[in-house]
Parts: structure tokens; sequence; C-alpha cells
């Protein structure tokens, strides 16, 4: 469905999510009648894709392995120390934990002459997952969300939230392509969360 669908939002919003199945798919709002659907109706047990479209561009995750597909470009995160690499994405983990929301502000206007009057407007657009793991001893907990901005600005914003249930001190690494393009220290402290942020596009 990511393949063969539009490529830009069938309403007013820039972006929508898509839930794509086996067989199927269902969207944020219909592609032909506009109709809105819940994000509560998606089938998690069918998902394959999950992510958004709009602005000529679509980006979604993997759910069999967690590898994002951004702008056409396949994004890997992993987790290295001197001693071992951990795949955070790449796992045989079945990611159904999905996360979509939006930034939105709201503003009001009084006037002696009018009436108040209030205006809203999505300031981004985020979608993600969490999981839990375990890799080679190490339980992680890992939450890796996107975030669009609204309008015409081409750069987006990867955020990784990530925990383990030890010390353990290492490198974030993201990998395009299956190569490493950004290595940040980040050393965990066992049940402490740390996040970073990646400036993408």
């Amino acid at each position: 469905m990511f393949q063969n669908c539009p490529s830009v939002s069938p309403v007013v919003q820039d972006y929508i999510w898509l839930a794509e199945y086996y067989k199927g798919a269902l969207s944020e709002f219909d592609f032909e009648t506009k109709k809105e659907n819940s994000f509560y109706d998606i089938d998690k047990e069918k998902l394959v894709r999950f992510g958004l479209v709009g602005r000529n561009k679509k980006m979604f995750f993997e759910c069999s392995r967690g590898s994002f597909n951004l702008l056409g470009k396949r994004i890997d995160i992993q987790y290295r120390t001197d001693d071992a690499v951990y795949p955070l994405t790449m796992q045989n983990v079945y990611q159904r934990d999905i996360i979509t929301y939006k930034r939105a502000v709201s503003e009001s206007s009084v006037g002696r002459s009018t009436e108040g009057t209030m205006t809203s407007r999505i300031l981004s657009y985020s979608f993600g997952y969490k999981s839990e793991m375990e890799i080679d001893g190490v339980a992680f907990n890992f939450k890796p969300i996107v975030t669009l901005p609204d309008g015409i600005d081409s750069n987006f914003v990867l955020t990784v939230d990530l925990n383990a249930d030890q010390d353990i001190n290492g490198r974030l690494e993201l990998l395009r392509g299956g190569e490493v393009v950004s290595s940040h220290e980040a050393p965990l402290k066992a049940g402490q969360t740390g996040r970073l942020h990646w400036k993408i596009g």
C-alpha cells in the first residue's frame, strides 16, 4: 500500500497515518471518500508497515524488524560498546505497540466589538513505536519516534528513547543502508532512560 498509494494527503492536514496489512490497509482518511478512520480500528495483529503519507513523502517502519524507511532510505539503529553490538532495529521482534500523535496549538482573539474566536493549527506529526527486547543478556526498552514539521520544511527529527536493565557504556549509532552515518556517546544507567535527537533531511 505504501508503494502504490498517493503521496499527498487527501484532506487539508499535511500528513495522515497509514496502516498497511498483508492484504489491504487502513488510512486516517480514505484517499477516495475522505472518510475519517479511528486509530483504534487498526488491526495490529495484521500490521506489516505503519507510518505517515503527505507532502510527496512516504515514511514508515517495518513491523517485523523495526527498520525505518525515510524518504526511500532504510534507517536502522544500534548500540555499540567496546565488546559488542546490540542491533535495536533488525531484531525479529514484531513491533505492535505503534505510536502516532500531532502537536497542535490553539489561539484565541477577544475584542470589544467581536466575540472571542478560537483557531487551532498543527505544528508537527509524529510516528514510531516502543518495544522491549533482550539482546545477549541485556534487556532494552526502545522507543524511536520520527517527527515531521507542518509545512514545507523538509527537515525532520528522529528521537530515540533508550534504557537498559544494567549499566552499559557505549554509543548509539544511526545506520543508513547498512552503513553507520552518525554515532554518539550514550552511556546508560540501569533503569534510567536516555534520549537522543537526530535531525535528518
